[in-house]
């Protein structure tokens, strides 16, 4: 059991999931894609 928690706190999935959202927003901004090597460096 305790390797499952060791595994929770390597992977925090809220936290992951909260990255994932601002990268959405990010990439939706229209001026994102507007320069392709920072777009790159952020996806």
């Amino acid at each position: 059991m305790s390797r499952c928690k060791r595994f929770v706190t390597v992977f925090d999935l809220p936290q992951k999931q909260a990255d994932l959202a601002h990268l959405e927003r990010q990439s939706s901004e229209p001026t994102f894609w507007d320069d392709p090597n920072q777009a790159r460096q952020l996806m």
